[in-house]
């Protein structure tokens, strides 16, 4: 009988000047190139990234992150569900025993086998293949994730070290100027209260050093905790930027919502599908004992599940229909946001090498007003607090210049988010 069927350091920030009386105050850094890192200008045009598989101190500790590690567990999975994907449903053994005592013992045996709609066993093989490409294409959006935000955190630790330099240093020439101008105060050449202003400076650059190294510890600890490091652990340094691809179509962003299309449209071949009748068939063997004589007989049999209320099927239908138009959209987006990045970094460029050059010439300009003022206020004229904000402003300038790379730099690692190169030889544990 037939059961019923069912459904089968970056060291980017030197100075681009050199502090008060410390160097040469006309120099500064190529506005294009951060230490390692160039980033291309508007005519160069890279369309997506990603280089050839170099294994380095950076990807390997991108690779061995808890979200990357995960999403490469999932990938494993993905491809292990795959082949269970078209397997047939497991027969089944049906038996029954009677026992009559007019008219003797039955017997009866039957196997049955469900097998899938027309085109479900396909639309099952091109769900499980769409299933590993999202899983690839996950791994590798989250690679690039990692690497980006990673990135992100060395660039913001490199700047803010910096700033803290740089108003260590002002604090330093402030409180030398302020025990030089002490001495003046008793002799009557200098007022007292030129002096507690120049103090006054002094704790503020103390203050705004003490939140520049806080920045730098805060963002060095989140790039520890984003690679699943205990605190205190090495960070690695930063690559130079990955090379140009010709089509955006191989970030990562964009293959994943192309595969996600791939599901859409096989799970709407698998809602076509149960629109057709399910069928099972089975064979059976039947033996009956009556008295003296045996009677035995073979069988087959043949069921169909035939849909009639077509709301579910229709409604499945319809689902999968606009969950494949969803991921069209969102594959145009993922495709949108690719270009954006790379205009986004070549602005960034633009800018940086504008505010690089105007910080160089501020720097030149304040470097020749502090001489006149040195001069004056050596000769017992001049004004002191006007030497003061001099100083200041060039202060200000280099940090100008140091926050124009430091924003250059921070959408150069936006482009990492375009693809990450696998490590080779590829990490222990990770595929």
């Amino acid at each position: 009988m037939l059961l019923r069927p069912t459904t089968c350091r970056l060291p980017i920030f030197a100075a681009v000047v050199a502090l008060a009386g410390c160097g040469d105050p006309g120099r500064g850094t190529d506005a294009g190139t951060l230490g390692s890192w160039k980033l291309p200008l508007p005519d160069e045009r890279p369309v997506a990234v990603a280089s050839a598989p170099v294994a380095t101190p950076f990807l390997t500790a991108v690779e061995r992150s808890p979200q990357v590690r995960a999403a490469a567990a999932r990938l494993r999975a993905a491809r292990a569900a795959a082949g269970a994907a078209t397997v047939l449903p497991d027969p089944r053994v049906f038996g029954e025993y009677s026992s009559r005592p007019r008219s003797g013992d039955g017997l009866e045996l039957w196997v049955e086998q469900e097998l899938p709609r027309w085109g479900e066993r396909d639309a099952a093989a091109a769900a499980a293949r769409a299933s590993i490409l999202v899983a690839g294409a996950e791994l590798d959006e989250a690679r690039a994730t990692i690497a980006a935000d990673l990135a992100s955190d060395l660039i913001a630790a490199d700047a803010a070290g910096k700033r803290a330099e740089l108003r260590r240093a002002q604090a330093e020439r402030a409180r030398a100027l302020a025990d030089g101008l002490t001495a003046g105060v008793a002799a009557g050449r200098v007022r007292s209260a030129e002096v507690l202003a120049v103090r006054s400076r002094i704790d503020g650059a103390e203050q705004a050093a003490a939140e520049a190294a806080r920045d730098h510890d805060d963002a060095r600890r989140q790039a520890v905790a984003r690679l699943g490091l205990q605190p205190g652990a090495e960070l690695p340094s930063l690559p130079s930027l990955p090379s140009p691809l010709s089509s955006v179509d191989d970030a990562p962003a964009v293959r994943l919502a192309a595969a996600r299309r791939l599901v859409a449209a096989a799970d709407e071949s698998m809602a076509a599908g149960r629109a057709r009748p399910q069928v099972t068939v089975g064979v059976g063997w039947q033996r009956d004992d009556l008295g003296d004589d045996r009677d035995e007989a073979w069988m087959l049999g043949l069921a169909l599940a035939v849909p009639v209320d077509r709301t579910a099927v229709d409604g499945r239908r319809a689902a999968a229909a606009a969950m494949r138009e969803a991921s069209g959209h969102l594959l145009t987006a993922a495709r949108l946001s690719a270009v954006a990045a790379r205009e986004r970094a070549e602005r960034a460029a633009v800018v940086a090498t504008a505010a690089a050059a105007r910080a160089g010439t501020s720097a030149q300009r304040l470097e020749a007003e502090l001489a006149v003022l040195r001069s004056e206020v050596a000769a017992g004229g001049g004004s002191i607090l006007l030497l003061v904000d001099r100083l200041d402003a060039l202060v200000e300038a280099q940090l100008a210049a140091n926050d124009a790379q430091a924003a250059q730099a921070a959408a150069g690692a936006e482009l990492w988010r375009l693809g990450v190169p696998s490590p080779t030889p590829p990490v222990p544990g990770v595929p």
